[in-house]
């Protein structure tokens, strides 16, 4: 992934706060692991940049039923997948909020919340890569 640059958050948890904005205005794609929290931080973020973005526990209540929306469906955190396998520049991405789903789907336990996992175009000798980005918004915001 030489040469491209990859913004990775998680836990915005409905705020996207303008300083993280503007580093994510860097990158040619964001990757959101999970807890968006409301359409309009998806919205913003697909604003900036292409936007790949997963389900978190905050994300699985019925936020259509709080917010009047004339958006479409994909602006709402509950459509989120739960999971995502992607492939971006010769790697494999893998994206998933909470790392107890992931040692049910047989991964291991080095991640937190917001678990990203790139793996290398050739895996001979090479590691994976595991990203766990924490909250981008705290609780009391």
């Amino acid at each position: 992934m030489e040469g491209h640059r990859i913004g990775v958050i998680s836990d915005t948890h409905g705020l996207l706060r303008p300083e993280t904005a503007a580093v994510l205005k860097t990158c040619e794609i964001i990757l959101h692991a999970g807890d968006v929290g409301k359409p309009e931080v998806l919205r913003q973020l697909r604003s900036i940049a292409d936007t790949r973005a997963v389900r978190g526990n905050v994300d699985s209540v019925r936020l259509k039923d709080f917010y009047a929306l004339e958006a479409c469906p994909e602006d709402l955190p509950e459509n989120l997948p739960e999971e995502l396998e992607t492939e971006l520049w010769g790697f494999r991405i893998y994206m998933i909020h909470d790392k107890k789903q992931i040692r049910l789907r047989g991964g291991d336990e080095n991640s937190g919340t917001g678990y990203v996992q790139a793996d290398p175009p050739d895996h001979e000798g090479r590691g994976r890569r595991k990203e766990n980005p924490g909250d981008c918004c705290p609780a009391s915001h």
